[in-house]
């Protein structure tokens, strides 16, 4: 497992489409699930890791069944990815991984970010399948 400097990054697909387009996590506003469009390096696919042990969300204790994750405002104005406005909190997604391929998982280790299908405009789920890998390409200063 590697840490990951708390700087900002694009988080990629590590499977790409059938026409080998790599596909990049996107910020679509507030209230609106997390996507995935044609990685183009675009200001809403860069992400910024708040610290060392991974990216602030807010997750209750919940089950898993292919949920949508959307961008929620949390008490300090913070936008976050978190399942609801109501489970926002200072519980986390952890950004795990080594040699470039990360997993993206809630603190009990039971939801990882994911994708149905490995196409653009796919929504970002939380599944209890552990298969979804991601790379993080740090955007330059």
């Amino acid at each position: 497992m590697s840490n990951l400097p708390g700087i900002q990054y694009f988080i990629i697909n590590r499977e790409t489409t059938g026409d080998g387009k790599s596909l990049a996590i996107n910020f679509n506003g507030v209230g609106a699930p997390l996507t995935v469009t044609e990685f183009e390096r675009l200001p809403s696919q860069i992400w910024r890791l708040r610290d060392l042990t991974g990216l602030y969300i807010g997750l209750q204790s919940i089950e898993f069944q292919d949920t949508n994750i959307p961008i929620n405002i949390d008490n300090d104005g913070n936008l976050v990815a978190a399942l609801s406005p109501s489970t926002v909190s200072d519980r986390k997604w952890y950004v795990k991984g080594n040699e470039g391929i990360y997993i993206i998982q809630d603190d009990a280790h039971r939801g990882f970010w994911g994708l149905k299908k490995v196409v653009v405009g796919e929504k970002i789920i939380a599944s209890i399948n552990e298969r979804h890998y991601w790379r993080l390409i740090a955007v330059p200063p």
